[in-house]
């Protein structure tokens, strides 16, 4: 992420009743956060509720600019096999 210049990620989970985020940390990926310009590593932590599935979109984008489209998308489905 290149948060230097405004992007950021966003997700949407399809059933937070399987899954949820419990948190994000950042880092910088230099080691330094005094570095401008910089890439920021933006770390998101889930926690599963119950067996299911639930899909997952992530976008990096400009928040402010809604119409323009993200220039990153990732999805993913995560799968609990057994009732925990």
């Amino acid at each position: 992420m290149n948060a230097d210049s405004g992007y950021q990620w966003d997700y949407s989970i399809s059933d937070t009743n399987i899954v949820r985020i419990d948190s994000t940390s950042y880092r910088p990926k230099s080691g330094n956060w005094n570095q401008v310009g910089g890439v920021t590593i933006e770390t998101f932590y889930f926690h599963t509720m119950r067996y299911g599935k639930s899909d997952i979109e992530m976008i990096e984008h400009q928040a402010w600019m809604p119409n323009v489209p993200p220039i990153d998308t990732i999805r993913f489905i995560v799968s609990v096999p057994i009732e925990l």
